[in-house]
């Protein structure tokens, strides 16, 4: 990958800086240094640039502080973060862990529940299994419709373009499938058509109410933008977004017009950069 785009990932980063949550400042920042070593010395006066603009787009004070101290070390070669340090596990490690908790054994787009799905989302079956006397076999992909859901039997009916299924809450064979730990079931399948349905949505619901409140309001915005524009046009690397845990945490439990939009915005986001190993 050229210098330029891991350029390109510094000037996403810098955009989020003035106003992501306090708790992702040093993981941003930690970021932003592991791409300035990626790009080379002949990058770090465009570097400090960038965060000499973000410290001016600082509402925060001490936020603006520290942003300018980030530039005038990062500008004379001094490091901006410390180094995470990186939990290792053997192999046998890795495989307890795996069977303590399936879902670390998940792919890498989000857990996947009924209430998750929308109208255009393509999911993948990831293991064959049958239900009132239909076989549905790893591989197959459908396109979700819609979902009716009758709570007295907790009965969840699943609308497909391709075909209908029915799954009981009440079903003991049924229940790890509606679980769908690890997504072992029902993987979500980003296509190109899957990610442009999601982005439709996700600016309806977005602007349908004012969010200049949210902590993450212009960075969410901006990555919004950078995802539309690009699946409008799909050439050369996708938006490398950063603000899926954010926009999960924003619309946590929404009800009304917000049902589902962290959801949403997190698949948007995380599935634009595996959307190339997909298509």
């Amino acid at each position: 990958m050229s210098a330029e785009i891991y350029f390109q990932t510094m000037e996403t980063i810098a955009a989020t800086l003035p106003d992501v949550p306090g708790a992702s400042v040093e993981s941003q920042m930690q970021a932003f240094q592991m791409f300035m070593g990626l790009c080379g010395e002949p990058y770090r006066d465009r570097a400090a640039a960038l965060l000499e603009d973000a410290a001016r787009r600082c509402l925060d004070d001490d936020r603006k502080n520290m942003l300018s101290a980030a530039a005038k070390l990062i500008a004379s070669g001094w490091p901006i973060a410390e180094t995470p340090e990186v939990p290792r596990a053997t192999a046998e490690d890795w495989e307890a862990m795996k069977q303590a908790d399936p879902s670390l054994a998940g792919p890498r787009l989000l857990h996947l529940t009924p209430w998750d799905m929308f109208p255009g989302l393509a999911v993948r079956i990831g293991t064959t299994f049958t239900a009132r006397g239909d076989t549905f076999s790893e591989g197959e992909i459908l396109h979700f419709r819609k979902l009716d859901f009758l709570p007295y039997h907790e009965g969840y009916t699943f609308h497909f373009d391709e075909r209908t299924l029915y799954l009981g809450g009440l079903e003991p064979d049924d229940a790890p499938v509606l679980a769908n730990c690890g997504n072992q079931y029902f993987e979500p399948y980003p296509t190109l058509e899957c990610l442009r349905n999601a982005c439709k949505l996700v600016h309806q619901q977005w602007n349908a109410a004012d969010r200049t409140e949210l902590e993450a309001y212009r960075s969410i915005r901006e990555e919004l933008i950078r995802c539309d524009r690009w699946l409008k046009n799909p050439e050369g690397p996708p938006p490398y977004c950063m603000m899926s845990t954010a926009a999960l945490e924003s619309f946590e439990n929404a009800e009304g017009p917000d049902e589902g939009l962290g959801f949403k915005i997190a698949f948007l986001f995380i599935g634009i950069a595996n959307v190339s190993e997909r298509t």
